[in-house]
């Protein structure tokens, strides 16, 4: 997987319209999550990403929707 592909992959699941956006609030640590089930994405490819942001030494990788948190990895 090439980080073009990664990219692709991240500009694909934003969405430009603005709709339904979420903000955390400014205080406490609470913030809303996503499951990638809810958007349909392919489990094994998520499984696939992960695999390889950890074998690329990454240290940590987010993905929000609308604001809400939909992967959170640390590795």
């Amino acid at each position: 997987m090439t980080r073009l592909t990664i990219a692709l992959f991240l500009i694909s699941t934003l969405s430009i319209t603005g709709q339904n956006l979420y903000f955390p609030p400014t205080s406490g640590d609470t913030w809303e999550t996503m499951p990638p089930e809810d958007l349909n994405w392919c489990d094994e490819k998520i499984t696939d990403l992960i695999t390889y942001l950890e074998d690329q030494n990454t240290k940590a990788f987010i993905i929000l929707k609308d604001g809400k948190i939909v992967i959170e990895e640390y590795f």
